[in-house]
């Protein structure tokens, strides 16, 4: 059960992601949320529905930068854009499942405060 509230789970994150395209230059975005299998991106113009793509991040409090295959699945027209994720090399599989586990604790228990 806490594993798929986890899988599901859609931490809401601002940090820097660095995307790349093909041969095009690299350039950063800022995260919106992130869970197991996507994530979302503001400022992230030029990303089209079916582009493959790169991410590079830095999760908070993780020790070393996670690097990942993506696919756009959406976008609008305010420049932000959601990717699954296509590729997760197991280690940061690993990274993103414990940082997730962690968030979603907290997540929880101040939910339970609040009643």
């Amino acid at each position: 059960m806490v594993h798929e509230r986890r899988r599901s789970f859609r931490c809401p994150v601002q940090i820097p992601v660095y995307v790349s395209i093909g041969s095009k230059p690299e350039f950063m975005a800022t995260s919106v949320n992130i869970s197991e299998v996507g994530m979302a991106l503001k400022n992230s113009p030029g990303l089209q529905v079916g582009d493959r793509i790169t991410v590079r991040l830095m999760l908070p409090h993780a020790e070393a930068a996670a690097k990942i295959n993506a696919e756009v699945c959406w976008r609008d027209a305010a420049g932000s854009a959601g990717m699954q994720f296509v590729q997760v090399p197991g280690q940061v599989k690993e990274q993103l499942a414990s940082w997730l586990a962690d968030r979603l604790e907290e997540h929880l228990q101040g939910e339970a405060v609040a009643k």
